[in-house]
């Protein structure tokens, strides 16, 4: 589904050029659950964003399910995004103002097209998330968690081919990303293929693969031969982390 061949990116800021990624290949097959790990600063997160198509590489091939996608207008680029990929961000990123129902709407607003079916839609991805009492609810009136499931719903309104996860569990405490990391492994569970970004090594241990980023390169790449399983963790836990 994803192969990138000599992906590189460079800032340019002033004088000073900052190398984030220096020749990344790397294969993601249709339904496999991989983190991208590695310490602040590695690179993992520019490596995500162009994954995401959020942000162009500076060179390097990349090619998402059969398309070379590095040469794509900004219109294209979008369009592509949209149609194929969703995003859960480590700051959620939902409208403060909005219900959880409007704000899983969004994608369809973004895209400039709202099928007659869209709030069905969006009912059925918060209810897959657990949220249908929450229709209703701002971010405000929910908790850090129960935001990240509304940022995960979002992601699924629209059906897409992969997930794209940004230290999903970064703001939350453990019961929550257990939760989400759970959720995560039941979409993974259904064939959705997901890559995830995260410095918490207990996530990646939950993960199928693990691709380990030092200073913009590959230090490893291995599979998980069997993935800790978020919901038996969070059974597990104490009543009062509960």
């Amino acid at each position: 589904m994803i192969k990138l061949k000599g992906i590189t990116k460079t800032y340019y800021r002033g004088k000073v050029d900052t190398p984030a990624l220096l020749g990344i290949d790397l294969h993601v097959r249709a339904g496999e659950f991989l983190a991208i790990m590695g310490p602040s600063g590695s690179g993992k997160s520019t490596l995500l964003h162009i994954l995401g198509l959020l942000d162009r590489p500076s060179d390097g091939s990349y090619r998402l399910d059969g398309t070379e996608v590095s040469s794509l207008s900004d219109d294209e680029l979008a369009r592509l995004r949209n149609d194929k990929l969703g995003f859960v961000f480590q700051s959620f990123h939902l409208l403060p103002k909005s219900t959880a129902l409007d704000n899983v709407l969004l994608p369809f607003t973004y895209a400039g097209q709202f099928p007659a079916d869209a709030r069905e839609r969006a009912k059925r991805a918060l209810a897959r998330v657990g949220l249908e009492p929450r229709l209703h609810h701002r971010p405000g009136e929910m908790s850090g968690g129960e935001c990240q499931r509304v940022a995960i719903a979002r992601a699924l309104v629209n059906d897409p081919e992969v997930i794209f996860a940004d230290e999903p569990t970064g703001n939350l405490d453990q019961r929550s990303s257990l939760e989400i990391i759970s959720i995560l492994q039941e979409l993974h569970a259904e064939g959705r293929t997901i890559v995830l970004v995260t410095h918490d090594a207990a996530v990646g241990c939950m993960c199928n693969r693990v691709l380990r980023v030092v200073y913009g390169k590959v230090q490893s790449d291995e599979l998980v031969p069997a993935p800790t399983q978020a919901a038996q963790q969070l059974q597990a836990l104490p009543e009062t982390a509960k």
